[in-house]
């Protein structure tokens, strides 16, 4: 499991865009970042995330900016806040 942190605000020059083209702007960023980490994260072991964690970070913030872009959003700064490894229980 993956917290994360994402600063964003509108283009001083795409306010129409940022008000007309998106309902739910958060929900929209919370999908690329989702989408941003999900091509990302797997191919690392937990050590490695821990080590990488501002390079992924950074990767994830260019990804979701360009995307976004097309909105009228800029992402300021997206930052992983927390890391931990997800426990699975099984039942006997």
């Amino acid at each position: 499991m993956m917290n994360v942190a994402t600063q964003y605000r509108v283009n001083e020059q795409n306010v129409t865009d940022a008000y007309y083209k998106l309902m739910r702007p958060e929900a929209q960023i919370k999908s690329y970042i989702e989408d941003a980490l999900r091509s990302s994260v797997p191919k690392l072991t937990l050590d490695e995330l821990f080590e990488k964690k501002d390079e992924i970070a950074l990767e994830v913030q260019h990804q979701v900016a360009e995307e976004m872009t097309a909105y009228g959003y800029i992402i300021v700064k997206t930052l992983i806040t927390k890391v931990s490894q997800m426990l699975k229980l099984s039942s006997l």
